[in-house]
């Protein structure tokens, strides 16, 4: 699930988060330090949708999809009944043994080199739907998980449930670069990242989008404050 919710008053929003890359930190309007995951990392952003938009509209920032659509209920995005079937199964094992892990269903996916991110967008055919831009975790803003990727593509194609549920527990039991190279990993992340170039990013027309109506609802309840402050709080 990619949908993001929108910033509606970019241009009313006054905060300008400081940004210290070369310590990997952090500076809100309160002046609260927050250490950024020193590993620079690579976002495959959709196009046609709004993450970009939002990094705009947050000067670079972009918050955890568990804020964005809490309260939202989220099913899987997939198009095979046996991918639908894979991720249905990937949850479940993740809410009974692991639920200290993001879900797939609510976080960024990223990978650890621009070389993998670039394969990965040639494989799955989204070198014309997805912008390739760098991005760092803000570390205290939610939680994150290095998987292998592998145990997923084969369970997307898999007919039988309990092989399924063997690839969803070595999932969630986690993977490192030391295991195999970072060209098997992807990390899921539940936390708000921070996109160095947001100022080069395009923005969109709010008008012109058709929203889930259950977003459209959520947006409504919104302040004239902004979007960002009203979550600042949280990072």
């Amino acid at each position: 699930m990619h949908i993001l919710l929108p910033n509606l008053q970019c241009k009313a929003m006054t905060i300008y988060p400081l940004i210290d890359l070369d310590n990997k930190e952090l500076t809100d309007k309160d002046n609260k330090k927050h250490q950024l995951h020193p590993h620079e990392f690579w976002y495959m952003a959709p196009r046609r949708e709004i993450l970009l938009h939002n990094a705009v509209c947050g000067q670079g920032i972009v918050l955890a999809m568990d804020d964005l659509l809490k309260g939202i209920p989220i099913k899987p995005n997939k198009k095979t009944p046996e991918a639908i079937k894979a991720e249905e199964i990937f949850e479940e094992i993740r809410l009974k043994y692991y639920p200290n892990r993001p879900s797939r269903l609510r976080c960024h996916f990223l990978s650890l080199s621009k070389e993998v991110a670039e394969k990965r967008l040639k494989e799955w055919k989204w070198e014309n739907k997805r912008i390739l831009t760098k991005c760092y975790l803000i570390l205290s803003s939610g939680k994150y998980h290095f998987a292998n990727i592998n145990l997923y593509e084969k369970s997307a194609k898999e007919n039988n449930e309990n092989l399924i549920k063997q690839y969803a527990r070595s999932y969630w039991e986690g993977f490192t670069e030391a295991d195999a190279g970072d060209e098997k990993i992807e990390l899921l992340a539940d936390s708000a990242l921070y996109f160095p170039d947001w100022n080069n990013f395009p923005k969109i027309e709010l008008a012109n989008l058709s929203l889930h109506k259950e977003l459209e609802r959520k947006i409504e309840i919104f302040n004239d404050k902004g979007f960002w402050e009203q979550y600042i709080p949280k990072i």
